[in-house]
């Protein structure tokens, strides 16, 4: 059963799933604080955003010089429709960097701009996994028995849930006995 559940895990680590244990549920749960993608991860979607608007733009001009071609090869459409959708994608970048979590109380909000966009209470809560897509980005799936919600997880809030690992670990070793 053993050599099954390794083989499983290793599959899963080659698809992008992040370890989590059955202690990250407790974790969140004790969590505290404000969290906000670091500064390397809002270069980085920054410049994933920036590469998208520049090859929108690439497109758009491709799109202008085929519709001013007398004779040409491909219809202007082609290149429009590859711009719109990478502009939509750099658009829905810059939408996620401002994002903040905060934990508190048992419950996590995703607040934008001083605005709650949702809000949820982490009692109940009987499952967290967390899976990176190919583009770096990690993303932690919260399960309760009736719903289920997908956060970004960002850097910061996974250190702190596994700081708060080693600084449960420290209290009940130098708990006395």
């Amino acid at each position: 059963m053993k050599a099954i559940q390794r083989v499983l895990m290793g599959v899963a680590y080659a698809m992008g799933a992040v370890p989590t244990d059955a202690h990250w549920v407790g974790r969140l749960q004790r969590l505290r604080g404000e969290f906000r993608r670091t500064r390397a991860d809002w270069w980085a979607v920054g410049f994933a955003a920036g590469v998208c608007v520049a090859f929108g733009g690439l497109c758009v001009g491709l799109m202008i010089g085929t519709a001013r071609d007398p004779e040409p090869l491909f219809a202007p459409a082609w290149f429009a429709l590859p711009a719109v959708a990478l502009f939509g994608l750099a658009g829905w970048f810059v939408r996620k960097l401002d994002i903040q979590y905060q934990f508190e109380d048992g419950e996590v909000r995703a607040v934008r701009r001083g605005v709650v966009l949702w809000r949820e209470d982490l009692a109940g809560l009987t499952r967290v996994t967390a899976t990176q897509g190919r583009g770096g980005m990690i993303f932690m799936t919260l399960r309760w028995p009736d719903r289920t919600r997908r956060m970004e997880l960002y850097r910061s809030v996974q250190a702190a849930v596994e700081r708060t690992s080693e600084e449960s670990l420290d209290s009940s070793l130098t708990k006395p006995k």
